[in-house]
């Protein structure tokens, strides 16, 4: 019995040994790991660190997901400034045209206006007198030879004057 003893001694021994030493070497890297720590404050345990390991890999897969869905949606849209730029030059040709006819029908204009000017008769001279189309230079009263020799003078002819709206004007 004493030899049972003494076999239970030295197996409980050999486990309080084991266990002494195991919970001194696990205490001394629980000091290393405190040590550690101490140098970095505010900074995780590594256990915590272990766990959140699959939560920052989750999220590293999940940002990595996210930019490969955007490029691949990017390529399958038609590019917009492209869309853009065509309806723009689309509205530019458009009002160039537009422009163009324009011009077009205001050079007509023009030409038939230096056409009509060109038939109208020039301005009277200061002291004569316009009346459809007619010139009258003379106000006084002269007899019918004094004013067809005044009328000579100038190059002009002596009229008679029929109606009174013409003799007012």
């Amino acid at each position: 019995m004493a030899e049972m003893h003494s076999l239970m001694d030295s197996a409980g021994h050999e486990e309080a040994k084991n266990e002494f030493f195991g919970a001194k070497e696990s205490s001394e890297k629980e000091a290393s790991l405190l040590r550690n720590l101490r140098r970095w404050p505010g900074c995780l345990s590594w256990a915590a660190l272990t766990q959140l390991l699959p939560l920052f890999m989750f999220l590293g897969l999940f940002l990595f997901l996210a930019t490969i869905l955007v490029q691949v949606s990017r390529l399958h849209q038609p590019p917009r400034g492209s869309t853009e730029d065509q309806q723009c030059n689309r509205n530019l040709a458009n009002f160039s045209q537009q422009i163009q006819l324009n011009m077009k029908g205001i050079h007509q204009l023009l030409a038939q206006i230096n056409a009509s000017l060109a038939s109208l008769c020039h301005p009277c001279p200061l002291g004569w007198e316009h009346f459809k189309g007619s010139r009258y230079f003379s106000r006084s009263q002269k007899n019918w030879e004094a004013s067809s020799a005044a009328c000579q003078d100038r190059k002009a002819q002596l009229v008679i004057i029929n109606s009174e709206a013409e003799e007012v004007q």
